[in-house]
């Protein structure tokens, strides 16, 4: 009689095990370069943002959360910010990932075939990521979201990458080319939460101190709480659109030494070489920096910038008063400031 009282328990713990599987998602991995650092889970379900976070342990992670339906998950770094995987998620998914902070967007992931998508598709368009140049980023969201209508990758990688400023309309195309489960009102709004979530959370703090280095092969320190305005202008190796923001960076200079205003050029040019051609005879007021390793390098990483010229104005406390691709809004930012 033992035999089948023992088989019958046996059965009956599978099958709780299995449903109390069915009624959460699982998330383990290990991310190369971390120790105990802390890791972030954000993902949209009930109507509303989770947030988990979990210790790293010699590298190593594991969490758990709970949606019926598909959602967009986040796992990044805390307090960096830096994002290490995007997936799609539900109930009963077990998730593993591989992840190395030297590189982030090579992140292997296994579990789902949508989360396996999209970790393909960052690792293979990685190039034009790490560039942050919105018609490159943009192409390859189109190509995928093309190829892929029906896939619930295709509306977390729009959702997540595409850089919709300057492209409303392109965007616009894009989401009416999904196919209907792939673009429902709730999946579409619960990612772009995720999403928005992410971003606000890896930009809310003040300026940062930054280590840069200048034309004069020295490295300069920027701290935002000596100057009474600090402004932050990335570029690349495009003369005229240099040229356009020089011109305002000038009227500024004019009228503000540098101990009120601190205005710092940062080039995300390719090479050393191609950032100086870049700067021509021109002879200015002001630190003119480049950072090797594009928007992904260390000291500029967890600025979030999204699309190159990108402008970051800050007061006399580190608080930002303007991010975004407008050098006359940051202008007027600053302007607004030094009167007060």
């Amino acid at each position: 009689m033992k035999k089948p009282i023992l088989l019958l328990l046996l059965i009956a713990t599978m099958l709780l095990h299995g449903c109390s599987d069915d009624k959460e998602f699982k998330i383990e991995g290990s991310v190369k370069g971390t120790d105990a650092q802390s890791i972030t889970l954000t993902y949209y379900a009930e109507g509303g943002l989770k947030h988990e976070t979990i210790t790293a342990s010699a590298g190593k992670f594991a969490s758990k959360g709970n949606s019926a339906t598909p959602t967009m998950a986040i796992l990044s770094i805390a307090p960096e910010g830096q994002r290490i995987a995007t997936l799609v998620v539900k109930d009963g998914d077990k998730i593993s990932i591989e992840a190395d902070l030297a590189d982030p967007l090579l992140s292997k992931v296994n579990g789902n075939s949508d989360s396996e998508a999209i970790a393909k598709w960052i690792a293979d368009n990685a190039n034009a990521l790490k560039s942050r140049r919105p018609a490159d980023i943009n192409q390859a969201v189109k190509t995928y979201v093309e190829a892929n209508r029906s896939r619930l990758s295709a509306t977390a990688i729009l959702s997540s990458f595409y850089i919709a400023t300057g492209y409303e309309s392109a965007a616009d195309s894009l989401v009416s080319l999904l196919n209907a489960d792939a673009r429902r009102t709730e999946m579409i709004q619960g990612f772009n939460n995720v999403v928005s979530d992410y971003l606000g959370a890896q930009n809310s703090g003040p300026m940062p101190f930054l280590n840069l280095y200048s034309t004069s092969d020295s490295i300069i320190n920027i701290n935002p709480l000596r100057h009474t305005a600090t402004l932050l202008c990335f570029l690349d190796t495009d003369r005229q659109a240099r040229d356009s923001v020089i011109t305002h960076m000038k009227a500024l200079h004019a009228d503000n030494p540098f101990r009120r205003l601190a205005q710092v050029e940062i080039s995300l040019a390719d090479d050393s070489a191609s950032w100086r051609q870049s700067l021509g005879r021109d002879t200015v007021g002001w630190p003119q920096t480049w950072v090797r390793g594009s928007v992904m390098a260390s000291p500029i990483r967890k600025l979030g910038i999204r699309r190159i010229p990108y402008f970051i104005a800050a007061d006399s406390t580190g608080h930002t008063i303007y991010r975004g691709s407008s050098i006359g809004n940051a202008r007027r930012a600053i302007e607004k400031t030094l009167k007060k």
